[in-house]
């Protein structure tokens, strides 16, 4: 037979174990994505553990930030977030998916992780963002200057200039919410 004699038929089959083979070692990532870093390059054989490189999703993204104890405890998981791009890159509308239960100890912040999705957002991307979160019954919103030491602040009262002391229930970079 000329495919025997020739070796064609050992060389079919020694192609179609080598593919075979190589079908049990197919590494499939568990979401679309991109890889943006190869650490082995194709035929190299590595050890289990082996950094092989690295693959970031392009569709769901989970931004994490880090948020001041007093405000963290108006948060739920769900409530709404508005992002944008710092470089004017885009809007996007993302929720809180989980909220850390341990403080940072070195930023004395909690984490936040903000699941966001939209086209435009890429990996390493800065954003800035505001959280929509519950509201406060009877209070009031003041610009935090108007708020003096230990939770003072000006009244006029029978046209007279004096000092009420108030609760501040959260203080932001330019507000502060008193009752």
């Amino acid at each position: 037979n000329y495919l025997a004699a020739r070796g064609i038929l050992d060389q079919y089959y020694t192609v179609k174990a080598q593919e075979e083979r190589l079908a049990r070692y197919r590494i499939t990532a568990p979401f679309d994505g991109q890889v943006t870093g190869a650490n082995a390059d194709p035929g190299t054989i590595v050890t289990p553990g082996t950094r092989l490189g690295e693959l970031v999703g392009t569709g769901d993204f989970e931004l994490e930030a880090g948020v001041p104890a007093a405000e963290a405890r108006l948060l739920q998981v769900g409530d709404s977030v508005e992002l944008r791009g710092t470089d004017g890159s885009g809007q996007w509308t993302g929720r809180i998916g989980r909220i850390s239960e341990a403080i940072d100890p070195g930023t004395q912040t909690y984490r936040v992780f903000v699941d966001v999705a939209g086209k435009g957002l890429a990996d390493g991307l800065y954003l800035d963002g505001a959280i929509h979160a519950g509201t406060v019954n009877e209070a009031l919103a003041l610009p935090r200057h108007a708020v003096h030491e230990e939770g003072r602040v000006y009244l006029v009262q029978d046209s007279a200039l004096t000092w009420a002391d108030v609760e501040v229930v959260h203080a932001g970079r330019e507000r502060a919410v008193v009752r």
